[in-house]
Parts: structure tokens; C-alpha cells; sequence
């Protein structure tokens, strides 16, 4: 989890939005492009106007040819991203086996784990321990180490 850069909190967020943020964390290069995206709306700002200037019907015609680079930026904006998480494919891979065991099959632990494995390791211990760490009325998820 700390090779990865992960907080305890972060592991509860959807695991794609979990690879994408370690993949762009850990890339050697930027992956977005909104520098570019600024630009191109500038230039299009002035030629719209240079184009009003010249004829009021090719604003229009302006404005579809800046839709269109701005949707070309976000095709290549996802392209980075996927490249990024194509580099960095072995942090990913640990980061699926750190979610797949603290959430097997999509759900909770708790629902799939049972405690016995602990109480045989443990011994009447385990329960003081779940005790002294765990307020049944607190809403938020507990994480309890090995």
C-alpha cells in the first residue's frame, strides 16, 4: 500500500478510479492536456473573431472546428491514460491483489472472511483486541491489522 502511495481511505474508492490515479502518479510523462485544450480555444477565440470581422455566418463554422479539435484533445487525453496504465502494469497488478483481498469478489471482507482463522491464531485475545479497536456505533469502515 505505501509502495503504491496509498492511504488506508483511498483503498474504499472505486478500483478503476484507483488504477487510473497510480498509473498517472507513477508515469514519466503528462497526461493532460489542458494547456493544449486552453490553446486551442484561444486560437479559435481569434479566428472566430477575424471570421465575424469577415463574414457573421462563419462564426458557426469556427465554433464546430473547435468542438471538434477539443474532442480530438479528449480522445488523445484517454490515449495517455491508457498508455500510462500499460507502463505501469506491474503497480496495477499489486493494487488489484491489495483491493481483490480486502474486498474478495466486490464486497467486504467481513462478509465473505470468517473470524475463526483469527480466533485459532489468537485465542480469546482476538476478542479484547476487536474490542479495544472497534465502537459499533461508529458509522466509518475499521481497518484491523494482521
Amino acid at each position: 500500500m505505501q509502495g503504491l502511495g496509498l492511504e488506508v481511505k483511498d483503498l474504499f474508492a472505486p478500483l478503476e478510479d484507483l488504477r487510473k490515479r497510480v498509473a498517472l502518479a507513477r508515469a514519466p510523462f503528462a497526461t493532460d492536456v489542458d494547456g493544449e485544450r486552453e490553446a486551442v480555444q484561444a486560437f479559435h477565440t481569434a479566428l472566430r473573431l477575424r471570421a465575424t470581422a469577415a463574414d457573421p455566418t462563419l462564426a458557426a463554422t469556427v465554433q464546430a472546428m473547435e468542438r471538434k479539435a477539443l474532442h480530438r484533445l479528449d480522445a488523445l487525453e484517454l490515449k495517455l491514460v491508457r498508455a500510462a496504465k500499460r507502463r505501469e502494469q506491474l503497480p496495477l497488478e499489486r493494487l488489484e491483489r491489495l483491493h481483490g483481498r480486502l474486498f474478495p469478489g466486490g464486497g467486504l471482507q467481513e462478509r465473505r472472511d470468517n473470524f475463526m482463522p483469527w480466533y485459532v491464531h489468537e485465542g480469546p485475545a482476538f476478542f479484547d483486541r476487536l474490542l479495544a479497536d472497534l465502537d459499533p456505533f461508529d458509522p466509518h469502515f475499521s481497518l484491523l491489522p494482521a
